[in-house]
């Protein structure tokens, strides 16, 4: 893409290269600085200076990696690439690994495989935006709910269910709605598998309280 496409492939890139850039910076405070209003006229608003911290905000788990990357090397595009690709082959080897909980190995091979072949997870991890690192994360919930049918102590259930409960706070700082529908889906199953119900029960109501 970086070939045939001179500046970002898709338009909302430029959004997360410019908050991670001001960030790293520290232009991104609440009063707008010289550079933001400069990014603000060049994108023809005055208004997104306001928007770019909201999206900052919002947007941490991938945000601030990306930020940190810039206050390292410089706001290189690159940079959020190869976060992204990161991102979206670890979602594709944890698919694999989810799918040989339920499945052989040569076919939880095949499933992460698909995954790493869909165009639009080849085309989503090769571009700055967030959307590999959601979808990295709701394969991590999956495996953590399957992983956690074999605790049968305490200890294994207690984290097993504060792994859920980081992976929700990680996907509510990516997309709120979808870490709201993962939680949703997500605790009745690992109310239902495995032994020690009682406490299952009692950290899934804990995990949707402060969800």
């Amino acid at each position: 893409s970086n070939t045939l496409q001179d500046g970002v492939l898709i338009p909302d890139e430029m959004s997360y290269i410019r908050i991670a850039d001001l960030g790293s910076t520290g232009d991104l405070g609440l009063v707008p600085t010289q550079r933001c209003l400069e990014f603000a006229v060049a994108d023809g608003t005055q208004y997104y200076c306001g928007y770019w911290r909201g999206l900052f905000a919002s947007t941490r788990t991938f945000s601030w990696p990306l930020t940190a990357l810039f206050w390292m090397f410089g706001p290189h595009r690159i940079l959020g690439q190869f976060l992204a690709g990161l991102a979206g082959a670890v979602a594709a080897a944890i698919t694999g690994r989810l799918a040989m909980e339920f499945l052989r190995e040569p076919f939880g091979i095949g499933a992460g495989t698909v995954v790493a072949l869909l165009p639009s997870q080849v085309l989503y991890s090769s571009v700055a935006l967030r959307e590999s690192t959601i979808w990295l994360l709701l394969a991590g919930v999956g495996v953590v709910v399957s992983l956690s049918k074999r605790h049968a102590n305490s200890g294994g259930v207690l984290l097993s269910s504060l792994g859920l409960g980081v992976l929700f706070v990680l996907l509510a700082w990516l997309r709120l709605q979808t870490a709201v529908l993962a939680l949703w889906c997500a605790v009745p199953v690992f109310v239902m598998v495995g032994r020690n119900r009682v406490l299952r029960v009692l950290c899934a109501a804990g995990l949707v309280l402060i969800g």
